[in-house]
């Protein structure tokens, strides 16, 4: 038909479509069938309502009578579409349709069950009558639903469930479901239904009800291996039929119908308490059955279900209170689904449940919950120890909904001492620690980007759980301790926690982690402030933080027995103490659960700036632990405190706080022997420090001198590992400044390079002579040293700028290294070498304080050259590295004459030993020295200008070392060692290479007037070290040309 069709009016339309409708009846072909349902559907509304009877007569007359199909399935979507633009508003014209699209699918012959027509006959059945229901007035649903219509309405009941429950068409079945959820007055109409029409309609299937929830069960368990989209459906129609039976608002506002009950023979089912509790315990069986298959659906089923259990839980909550906590359990179980979308629409059902409690005070329900909730507890000790990863966290999700749920009642529920001790043993059990693996002794820094750590606690405990491994547990585990933390008595928590810390070790840490987790609640959630403003006002987190810190929690040995730290007694003390190594993995998780509830406390409290002459120094101290974890833990919470006090790093927290940092390091200081921890706090106060606490290092500097001149000799390497701490630290602080000289300078010190070897010897004769001639008189011999002393009276008639604090400190330190030197301990010689290497560089440019401490260190240092003590003796000679950058002139002739023999003599004996030796030997301590005399030795006599006679004492012995046989990283070492002796005395270099390597038995000149000798024109060119070595001094020839 045509577009015009749409805008015409009834009489048009009946003048148009009346014809078609007679060729229909007198031809009844599908042909015919589809020309008149395009037509129909051509129609406007308001045609099409006023014309619907007479639209509808034929296509009923012909359903009637005709079995064909196809022909049927036409007419019946013809039927469809006229229902669809109209409201029917008889009761008779509904009875005909509505028993007519029956037959359709019934088999009468059968008992009326379904008939074998085709799918797509079913499916347009099922669509007609949906259309059907929806197009009905309210006065047509509550015939429908009237006792005079309850055998024909249960007919259709029956053929639907049972299209839904054997047809394997998905579309027919969803179909069939939705045509029963529209007969159970769940249509379009909304403004149409009534308080009256909910009633009939809820007595009407309270007698199908059993049949609907066995039905729509099998389907929804049958489901499972064919289609997810046909399960969430059936939930869906079931939880409507379910509101409309059960609802507790349609069972309140129900009257009795004893009149109506009268008028039929039909057992009619009433709707009472006693009913509702009787369905509810049948309709618990179906549910248990059902439950269970959730695990494996689709998401969208699960959202069906969780409507499904909205609908159970705060719809028909008094009708269907013994169903509540078996789905409440499915409920809890989906709120931590890994989907974000179902594990919210969950929590906001559990909310919705909570306040509904709340609203009604419903104390049935409660004590059922309550029963359950204690029923979930007894299952953790058997779940985790035997259970799956999948299991636990499957408990421990439901342990959190539970408490979701319960929110306000928490804090009466832990009244109970029992029950208190029963759930903190849970959690207890839960975040049980497996102490005794070596991953938390090998743990090694990774990043020192501790101020973005977020969680230390986390990181620390992450491996070290004994129940389980997936973090997903310990996530949950950390919700459950939120929800204490914000709903339950915070007070009676702490204390409660408090005394299982002090109790006994066994659930020492586990009840630190919990205390920490619930205080941070208080942090995160703004329902808390509240409760951390009385925690504060009454003093609590003072003393918990003092309770932290004191001796008993906080001083834990964190090493095993051995190591070089600490007193003589000390040392000897632990060696006959040896801790196992779960004791010690004890102690490290300890430690960093204590300083991450120092920073949770630091959180919680507007104030903490009072609290930080508490902690500030038992946090430096574990900030310079020996174990990694611990001090990387103690710098994140040192950054955390200092955030929460208003600071922007670490140095100005330690900054501003100086007076009692000072004041507690003097007095652990004066009395070592009972503080032996203040060694590590001047260390990480060193190393967390910048420049502007310099005075404060000056201070424990000089204070750290006393204690070590009261000290024995042996006892002397705490005080020496802290003196090299603020060493360092001052070396870093204030640089040396640069100064002329070295490698470039010391070329141009050589002779000019115009003059040949002739000519240098000839005026080297000439000022002889001319200097023998020359005889000075005692006059003038003290006029010429009448103007330097001139000169010597100007200048110190100049005043000298005043000595900075740290370089008095530096003086002070060196003398004390003087005679500690001689000590027998390698650790404490180490140490005094190292303080010395590094206390001279700043003090380079006071060189009036510098030399004279040089003087005095110099004989106690060459003394360490004269002992086997490879290892000391490279340390040594890097003490005399920084002794020639800083002092230069002072010790030339010292190092020339009693250091450099002492090289060369060990250059030389050494030489034959590393000959044709493997990497085996590159681990020995005689390697490392070597190594380090052929990289340092060039450096030295460049800042120090060796002239001619130091240089020749050393290329002799280096140039052994280019022999092909010696170690690799000795050859490289060599030719670098020998390059820069050349820039010294390039042709003392080469005469010592060219005596080694280029030796003959014909005899050499390059020119007449020079003696011949033994050697080659070029050296031999199987040595590439040597030709290397030549190339280069052949450059630095052509250079200085």
């Amino acid at each position: 038909m045509t577009e015009m069709l749409r805008r015409l009016d009834a009489s048009d339309a009946l003048r148009e479509v009346k014809p078609l409708c007679m060729r229909f009846l007198k031809d009844q072909s599908k042909e015919n069938a589809v020309i008149l349902r395009r037509a129909l559907e051509q129609l406007t509304d308001d045609a099409c309502q006023e014309l619907h009877e007479y639209l509808l007569l034929p296509l009923v007359l012909v359903l009637k009578k005709e079995k064909r199909e196809a022909l049927v399935a036409e007419t019946v979507a013809s039927i469809r579409v006229v229902l669809e633009k109209t409201k029917v508003n008889d009761e008779s014209l509904f009875s005909d349709i509505f028993l007519q699209l029956l037959f359709v699918v019934s088999a009468v012959k059968e008992n009326l069950q379904v008939s074998s027509t085709s799918e797509e006959v079913k499916l347009e059945v099922c669509n007609a009558l949906k259309s059907l229901i929806n197009c009905a007035l309210p006065r047509v649903l509550l015939h429908l639903y009237s006792l005079d219509f309850r055998l024909c309405l249960s007919h259709a009941v029956t053929i639907l469930l049972l299209l839904a429950e054997k047809e394997r068409n998905r579309k027919l079945q969803i179909a069939a479901m939705e045509c029963l959820g529209t007969l159970a007055c769940n249509t379009v109409n909304d403004i149409f239904k009534s308080a009256a029409l909910f009633e009939k309609a809820g007595n009407a299937f309270a007698g199908f009800f059993p049949g609907i929830s066995i039905a729509l069960t099998r389907v929804i368990l049958d489901a499972e291996n064919r289609s997810q989209k046909v399960s969430a459906v059936a939930f869906k129609i079931w939880g409507h039929v379910i509101h409309i039976c059960l609802g507790d608002t349609y069972l309140e506002a129900l009257c009795p119908d004893d009149e109506e009950k009268h008028k039929t023979k039909m057992p009619v089912v009433c709707r009472n308490e006693e009913w509702a509790k009787s369905t509810a315990e049948k309709l618990l069986i179906l549910v248990d059955k059902v439950l269970p298959s959730l695990a494996m659906c689709a998401d969208h089923v699960k959202l069906a279900a969780l409507e499904w259990a909205h609908t159970l839980l705060l719809l028909c909550s008094r009708s269907l209170e013994v169903l509540a906590p078996t789905v409440l359990q499915m409920v809890l179980a989906l709120s931590a689904d890994d989907s974000e979308r179902i594990s919210m629409q969950s929590r906001s059902v559990l909310d919705e449940v909570a306040n509904q409690m709340l609203v009604l005070d419903s104390l049935s329900l409660t004590e059922i919950l309550e029963e359950d909730f204690h029923r979930t507890l007894g299952k953790f000790p058997r779940i985790f120890r035997t259970g799956s990863e999948d299991e636990k966290l499957n408990l421990v999700k439901l342990l959190c909904g539970y408490l979701r749920i319960f929110r306000t009642k928490i804090a009466k529920i832990l009244m109970s001492p029992t029950v208190c001790q029963r759930l903190l043993g849970i959690l207890f059990l839960v975040t049980e620690f497996d102490t005794g693996k070596l991953n938390l002794l090998a743990e090694q820094a990774t990043s020192l980007d501790f101020q973005n750590a977020v969680d230390p606690a986390i990181n620390c405990c992450r491996n070290q759980f004994m129940h389980f491994t997936n973090m997903n547990i310990y996530r949950e585990f950390t919700i459950v301790c939120k929800l204490l933390g914000t709903y339950g008595d915070i007070m009676m928590l702490m204390d409660a926690l408090r005394n299982k810390i002090e109790e006994s070790a066994r659930h020492r840490k586990q009840a630190i982690l919990v205390l920490a987790n619930v205080l941070r609640s208080l942090t995160e959630d703004t329902e808390g402030g509240h409760a951390s403003a009385k925690l504060e006002d009454s003093g609590f987190i003072g003393s918990l933080l003092e309770y932290f810190v004191s001796k008993n929690l906080w001083d834990l040995p964190l090493t095993g027995a051995g190591g070089a730290e600490g007193t003589a007694d000390a040392i000897q003390q632990r060696s006959l103490c040896i801790i196992p190594l779960d004791k010690m993995n004890s102690n490290i998780l300890q430690s960093c659960l204590l300083l991450d509830a120092v920073a949770v406390l630091s959180q919680l409290s507007s104030n903490f700036q009072p609290l930080l002459r508490i902690c500030l120094c038992p946090m430096l101290e574990k900030a310079d632990s020996p174990n990694y974890l611990v001090s990387h833990v103690a710098c994140t919470t040192l950054w955390q405190v200092a955030r929460a006090c208003g600071y922007s790093s670490i140095s100005e927290l330690i900054h501003h706080n100086t007076d009692y940092i000072a004041n507690t390091v003097l007095f652990k200081l004066r009395h070592p022997s009972s503080h032996g921890d203040v060694t590590r706090i001047v260390q990480a106060l060193a190393k967390h420090s910048d420049k502007s606490s310099a005075g404060l290092l000056e201070d424990v500097g000089h204070e750290v001198l006393n204690a070590l001149d009261f000290c024995h000799k042996d006892n002397a390497l705490p005080f020496l590992k802290v003196l090299a701490s603020i060493v360092v630290y001052l070396n870093t602080w204030f640089p040396a400044a640069p100064k002329m000289g070295g490698l470039k300078d010391s070329v141009t010190m050589q002779m000019p390079p115009s003059k040949t070897f002739r000519q240098f010897v000839e005026e080297f004769h000439r000022c002889k002579t001319l200097s023998a001639d020359m005889e000075f008189t005692d006059e003038e011999l003290e006029s010429s040293e009448a103007v330097p002393e001139q000169d010597v009276c100007d200048v110190e008639m100049d005043e000298k700028p005043p000595v900075p604090g740290h370089i008095k400190l530096l003086v002070q330190v060196l003398k004390r290294c003087i005679h500690l030197q001689s000590s027998s301990n390698i650790y404490i010689q180490t140490a005094v070498l190292s303080i010395i290497k590094h206390a001279v560089i700043p003090m380079s440019c006071y060189q009036d304080e510098l030399l004279p401490v040089v003087h005095l260190l110099w004989q106690p240092l060459v003394a360490r050259f004269q002992k086997d003590d490879w290892h000391l003796c490279a340390k040594a000679f890097e003490v005399v590295s920084s002794l020639a950058e800083t002092s230069r002139d002072f010790i030339r002739e010292r190092t020339l004459r009693e250091v450099w023999p002492r090289l060369a003599k060990f250059l030389h004996s050494q030489h034959a030993v590393s000959k044709n030796k493997g990497k085996a030997y590159e681990i020995t301590s005689a390697f490392k020295y070597q190594l380090v005399l052929l990289r340092q030795l060039g450096p030295i006599s460049c800042q120090l200008e060796v002239q001619e006679q130091g240089i020749d004492l050393l290329a002799s012995a280096v140039v052994p070392y280019l022999e092909l046989l010696q170690p690799l990283k000795l050859q490289e070492a060599a030719i670098e060692c020998i390059e820069n002796l050349a820039r010294c005395s390039a042709d003392t270099v080469w005469y010592c290479v060219v005596m080694a390597h280029c030796t003959s038995e014909t005899p050499w000149s390059p020119g007449p007037p020079l003696q011949p000798l033994p050697l080659r024109q070029t050296p031999c060119s199987e040595n590439s070290n040597v030709l290397r070595v030549m190339a280069f001094l052949t450059s630095l020839d052509e250079q200085q040309e």
